[in-house]
């Protein structure tokens, strides 16, 4: 019952936030993916991708969808619909670091909208739209009030910043996970020594195989990192 009544509580704060025509791929915001054994984690990477060039079947899909369906895609497709949470490299930072489950924590993007440029290409999301994002979630976090949020990227971390001073919430910033981003400083370590360094990354890898199958350079090391970040406060780079 109090899962559904959160819903709701979510569904309500999305229908307020309706983008007019134009402004975005589809107009309305989504919430978050929400377990219903929640550890009260919730993990925020930027931004969906809906261009034509990169997903347009799951973007025609949702096309298809209701406003209601729109505002509750997160798992209703794909796995969650959170690239870097389906890849398996924030699945597995997140339980390297915080030792929670990865199937009980709350997953999202920070901007909740996507847009596209003249050539359907992805677009940088803009300043209205973080700007309406960072409304949403004020609102969204009343409702969820996690325990913790951890967020990818400078983009979300800047959202989140500028909802905390509204919320009392511890927050870890971690950077972004992308494969174009990770590729330019994963080649500088070596996985095994880095497992050795990091057992709580090398137990989750023994426990979830495929989460470092796909990027697993990349992966391994962002996963490093992160516990790194919280562990001894400095960070691989």
């Amino acid at each position: 019952m109090k899962s559904l009544k959160r819903r709701n509580e979510l569904l309500s704060v999305c229908r307020q936030h309706v983008l007019p025509a134009g402004l975005a791929v589809v107009p309305e915001p989504y919430i978050p993916y929400v377990p219903t054994e929640w550890n009260g984690l919730l993990v925020l990477a930027e931004a969906q991708n809906l261009s034509g060039t990169r997903n347009s079947s799951y973007r025609r899909s949702l096309i298809a969808m209701s406003p209601r369906e729109r505002m509750e895609r997160l798992g209703r497709i794909e796995d969650i619909g959170i690239q870097p949470w389906d890849d398996g490299s924030l699945k597995l930072a997140v339980e390297a670091t915080f030792g929670e489950a990865a199937d009980r924590t709350s997953v999202s993007n920070a901007v909740l909208w996507s847009q596209v440029d003249e050539k359907d290409r992805n677009k940088k999301p803009s300043r209205e739209l973080i700007k309406r994002s960072v409304e949403v979630w004020a609102d969204f976090l009343a409702v969820l009030n996690p325990a913790h949020v951890v967020t990818a990227g400078i983009v979300a971390r800047d959202i989140i910043y500028s909802v905390m001073p509204k919320r009392d919430v511890p927050h870890t910033a971690l950077p972004h996970s992308s494969p174009l981003v990770m590729s330019r400083v994963s080649g500088k370590y070596d996985e095994a020594d880095l497992r050795r360094r990091y057992p709580e990354v090398d137990a989750v890898i023994h426990r979830r195989p495929g989460w470092a199958d796909k990027y697993r350079q990349n992966t391994v090391v962002f996963a490093c990192h992160a516990v790194s970040l919280v562990r001894d406060e400095g960070g691989l780079f």
